[in-house]
């Protein structure tokens, strides 16, 4: 169940990160990641910069040497065949996502970039509002 739920939420970030993402590549691999995280499954992963803002391996998700397909593959299978070994993983990852990426979060570090390229943004302005 956990599979259809994850590519079910893949699909839906993918596309609209595609369309909608100025800097694709690292910020929708981070929000692919919070999505996955937020429908608690397990994510399992090559170790690549990108996801070491999202997952601490062992902790909330595994991430395996990018140039270790075996490694990957057998990660992958474990994870199917024992599902329950996987729960405190998944549930980790579900918490770190609601710390790390809520929405307030995110708008207060899209506020905070616009200000630091220069948008005139008063602090003044409650971020709630914008």
């Amino acid at each position: 169940m956990f599979l259809i739920a994850s590519r079910l939420a893949l699909s839906i970030w993918r596309r609209w990160f595609t369309r909608h993402s100025a800097t694709r590549q690292a910020y929708k691999v981070l929000s692919v990641t919070a999505a996955l995280f937020i429908t608690a499954v397990i994510f399992i992963a090559s170790d690549t910069g990108p996801l070491h803002d999202a997952i601490e391996d062992g902790v909330s998700g595994r991430l395996l040497p990018f140039f270790d397909p075996d490694a990957l593959a057998d990660a992958l299978i474990a994870a199917c065949r024992h599902p329950e070994a996987s729960r405190p993983l998944r549930r980790a990852a579900r918490a770190a996502a609601l710390a790390k990426f809520s929405r307030a979060k995110g708008r207060e570090g899209w506020i905070r970039l616009l200000r630091e390229m220069g948008a005139e943004i008063p602090e003044t302005v409650p971020v709630e509002s914008l």
